[in-house]
């Protein structure tokens, strides 16, 4: 199964308490824009790119736990919205980005798991194992170890009131930055790069192969987690147990023989 790069979507949102933006971006193609503020409403525009979009992998960084967290809930809100100002739909989806920021802090589960979003995500955070706290990388830090020409911070603070209409547009081309960022990462990570440790290994190939060999959804898997599905695949099989029947998570490593299953994987590609 190939990883078609003309059914990818790479985006990016800012959740401002007066302006919300989503910029999305084929490859390929010129990047579209999505603006609510005081001065306009791009919102059931925006709603529309996505039902026409709905089959296309939506490529993020941390878009898991953030973006794609924040856009399902307003597909399953907006209808409400109709007679509310930009402003108002803008301070409703402020709130629910720092209500997901807060969970992600204390490490609440994200209200919506992968598999009940509308959109299908690609989150490059993940697949590199970004999320893991001693590996930690921010998006900004990226683009300094990719050398980016442009490496921009958010020029204005997302509570800030009284925006005017410079300010919209300065945070509208921090946003199309963001996306260009990823967008890098992306080629990086299908192994469209010269750097000798990604040069030819396409990562995400490589994750859609393996759910369909060995039916583990493992799309947004760092390779430590793949390898640990694997192995937990193969114990289950010998053992004639379902998954969910497994110690819990911790004690599993200490008290299965993870030589012979590894052995017997190895065996098995043989």
């Amino acid at each position: 199964m190939n990883m078609k790069t003309d059914n990818v979507i790479i985006y990016d949102i800012e959740t401002m308490r007066e302006c919300f933006i989503v910029v999305c971006m084929e490859p390929e193609k010129t990047p579209k824009s999505f603006v609510v503020s005081k001065w306009q409403n791009q919102l059931d525009a925006f709603i529309k790119y996505t039902e026409q979009n709905v089959d296309s992998y939506w490529v993020g960084y941390n878009n898991l736990r953030f973006d794609a967290q924040v856009v399902e809930w307003i597909l399953r809100n907006y209808m409400h919205w109709h007679e509310l100002s930009g402003l108002e739909i803008c301070a409703k989806i402020a709130q629910k980005a720092q209500d997901v920021i807060h969970d992600a802090n204390y490490d609440v589960f994200p209200e919506y798991r992968e598999w009940d979003l509308f959109l299908k995500q690609i989150d490059l955070f993940k697949i590199h194992h970004y999320d893991n706290k001693n590996r930690r990388v921010s998006l900004k830090r990226l683009e300094f170890e990719m050398d980016l020409e442009n490496i921009e911070e958010m020029p204005i603070h997302h509570n800030k009131a009284d925006l005017i209409k410079d300010e919209v547009f300065l945070s509208l081309q921090y946003c199309f930055n963001d996306v260009d960022a990823t967008y890098e990462f992306y080629k990086i990570t299908l192994g469209d790069t010269d750097h000798q440790l990604y040069k030819g290994n396409n990562q995400i190939q490589l994750r859609k192969d393996i759910e369909e060999e060995f039916g583990i959804r493992c799309l947004n898997y760092s390779d430590s987690k793949i390898g640990d599905e694997i192995i937990k695949k193969y114990y289950c099989e010998e053992k004639g147990i379902e998954i969910k029947e497994l110690p819990r998570k911790g004690y599993f490593r200490k008290s299965i023989d993870i030589k012979n299953c590894i052995a017997g994987y190895v065996q098995f590609e043989t």
